[in-house]
């Protein structure tokens, strides 16, 4: 699957029929879509096996590995570690220097055959030899006659150094996508106290509203329940956003587990063809985490609290009281002249005045100085 996940062949047929998509598998473990062309998961498997082999997205993929021709792929050999066309796999049966290799169709493939495939993968496809160098500039592994050959004048590791290396570039990435994670999770803290500290908004805001209906008793009674409607309105908008941000925030974090995961089970399998396999698909995913505005950026609402304010004296019941955004007012505030905060009817602001004058004199002093209330 595209996230990484594996699951048995029997499984992905059972769990087929389920799919609301024609063309689409979604993982049964995260959700995340993965194509399979006409629901046929011998086609997924045969891309699995093509994906660890190397071949996806060349010009002449796929071809056979004995007559090199550009051919749908249906069986394997083992012996031989080569995809083989329906004509080449009949021939090959046949003729007595391949009598008794091990020949499979793709179509049966399992888990355990894909990692046996991988661990063939160590034996050079040039020249039939046990991999023993790393080329640092190719990016591969190759064998002693390819050191001495074609790769000459690279620069070359053994295969412990170069996986060294390839290791410490990995453990670097994890490391940098942990930190994404634990920003994600300081996130995820930060929406959790927003969302109390609206309900307990909510709840003062209610106990508002009954106190104004409780003063006008048969009127008020109507505006309380047009009021409640409002609010327990807004409530709902705050929680639907809640859950959206939450359940985006998880999604993030459960993809970022699970890389991390299949990074840190390919580094500690120690086997440096596979990391090289998986290095550029598995780079980009993490470059998006490190990079992408979508995993580094803050997360907030757009609502953060909600307040009823009240009006004591009313001719109509327009004039009872209204549901506002207490930020709002801070918002047009600072719109109106930046660096300076301004507050309106619906604030409610405490003032503590401390004068080092003696009583009477401070007095005298609030009182002349004081300018539209």
């Amino acid at each position: 699957m595209k996230c990484l996940h594996t699951f048995c062949k029997s499984c992905l047929i059972a769990w087929l029929p389920r799919q609301q998509r024609e063309g689409e598998l979604s993982c049964p473990t995260c959700r995340r879509i993965t194509q399979c062309s006409a629901n046929d998961i011998n086609k997924l498997l045969v891309e699995i096996v093509e994906a660890y082999s190397g071949q996806v997205g060349h010009e002449d993929s796929p071809h056979c590995g004995v007559c090199d021709e550009k051919k749908a792929l249906k069986f394997y050999c083992i012996d031989c570690n080569c995809f083989l066309c329906g004509d080449c796999a009949g021939l090959h049966g046949k003729a007595k220097a391949f009598k008794g290799h091990d020949i499979k169709e793709i179509s049966n493939f399992n888990s355990h055959d894909v990692q046996k495939y991988v661990r063939r993968a160590n034996v050079c496809k040039t020249h039939e030899d046990e991999v023993r160098y790393y080329c640092e500039k190719c990016n591969i592994c190759i064998c002693r006659d390819c050191a001495l050959l074609e790769h000459c004048e690279h620069k070359r590791f053994s295969l412990d150094h170069g996986l060294d290396l390839k290791k410490s570039v990995f453990t670097k990435r994890i490391e940098e996508v942990e930190d994404v994670g634990r920003r994600l999770q300081e996130q995820k803290a930060i929406l959790e106290k927003q969302r109390t500290r609206f309900d307990t908004s909510v709840d003062q805001s209610k106990l508002e509203i009954h106190r104004v209906a409780e003063n006008w008793m048969n009127v008020i009674r109507r505006h309380e329940e047009a009021m409640t409607k409002e609010l327990l309105k807004r409530k709902e908008t705050f929680e639907n956003e809640y859950s959206a941000k939450m359940t985006e925030v998880s999604e993030k974090l459960t993809n970022i587990r699970n890389s991390l995961e299949f990074g840190r089970d390919i580094l500690e399998r120690n086997n440096l063809p596979e990391i090289l396999n998986v290095e550029e698909t598995l780079g980009r995913r993490f470059e998006d985490f490190l990079s992408s505005t979508e995993f580094s950026g803050p997360v907030e609402l757009n609502t953060l609290s909600v307040k009823y304010v009240a009006n004591d004296t009313f001719f109509s019941e327009s004039d009872f009281g209204k549901l506002v955004d207490p930020l709002m007012s801070i918002v047009r505030g600072k719109a109106a002249k930046k660096d300076e905060t301004t507050y309106d009817e619906a604030d409610q602001v405490d003032v503590d005045i401390t004068s080092l004058l003696r009583t009477d004199e401070a007095t005298k002093s609030l009182q002349s100085d004081l300018k539209d209330g």
